[in-house]
This record gives C-alpha cells, structure tokens and sequence, in this order.
C-alpha cells in the first residue's frame, strides 16, 4: 500500500504538474474505488476519506494544499521524503491519472455526486465530516464503475 501523498505525486507527475487540489481529491477518490473493485479490496492508500460539498476528500492531503487555492500544486510541495510505491501500484495510479486526464475538474465533481456514489449514500449539508466507507466504495464501484 502507498502513502497517500506518494499517490497525489504521481498523480501530479502524471497529469504534468497541472492539478488543482479540488482534482486532486477527486482522482485520489476514483483511484481508492478502483483499487478497491478490481484489485481484489486492495486499498492504494491508507487515509480517511470523507464527504464533503464538491465531493470526496482527504482531509489531510487537502490541509497539506489548500494554501495553493485553484491553483496547480507544485513539485517543491512534496518534498523529498516519500515512501515508494510497488511497480504495479505505480502502473496503476498512471493508468487512473491517463483515464481522467482530459476529464475538467467540475466533471469529475459531477462522477463523485452521481446517484449511486458513496459519496451521495453518506453526504449531509449539515456535516463536512461523515466517512465514506470501504463497504460504500466498494458497492460504488460495483453499481457504477463496473459496468
């Protein structure tokens, strides 16, 4: 399994360097859910993943860039320190970043808020914190992703 900011820089790296946090979440999210439907339940990442109002979050990938606002994240803003990930898991996370490179970011909003989403199962105006499950990911993924 990677570190979750291991998989927000390939991501980056993949999509060259023109990734805004708000796409970031989102691919990290798509990711999660189709590591967890066609690898078998293997998460890409251990962190939390929670609904929030433009969709599905890692709270602490989206503390670590929000200073950059709807601007690209930086290379310099990872650092050097980052766990590898395996060969496979490095193929896979370029594999999501091709697959939604040419998605615009409000359209990725829109495949996380579909009916059917974990995100739409759990998400609550009055909260920003609920916890999207891996059961709920898992069952997105089968309804929706899979077909």
């Amino acid at each position: 399994m990677c570190d979750v900011f291991k998989v927000a820089k390939k991501i980056c790296e993949s999509q060259k360097w023109q990734v805004t946090n708000l796409r970031l979440q989102k691919i990290l999210y798509i990711a999660q859910v189709l590591s967890l439907g066609l690898r078998n339940g293997k998460h890409l990442f251990n962190a939390e993943i929670q609904a929030w109002k433009y969709g599905p979050v890692v709270p602490e990938v989206y503390q670590r860039f929000k200073f950059f606002g709807s601007d690209y994240i930086p290379e310099i803003a990872f650092g050097e320190n980052l766990t590898s990930c395996s060969e496979d898991e490095c193929a896979f996370i370029d594999a999501v970043a091709n697959m939604t490179k040419n998605i615009k970011d409000w359209e990725l909003v829109g495949l996380t808020h579909r009916d059917g989403s974990a995100w739409k199962k759990v998400y609550s105006n009055s909260r920003n914190s609920c916890v999207i499950s891996e059961e709920d990911m898992k069952k997105e993924f089968e309804d929706l992703w899979s077909k």
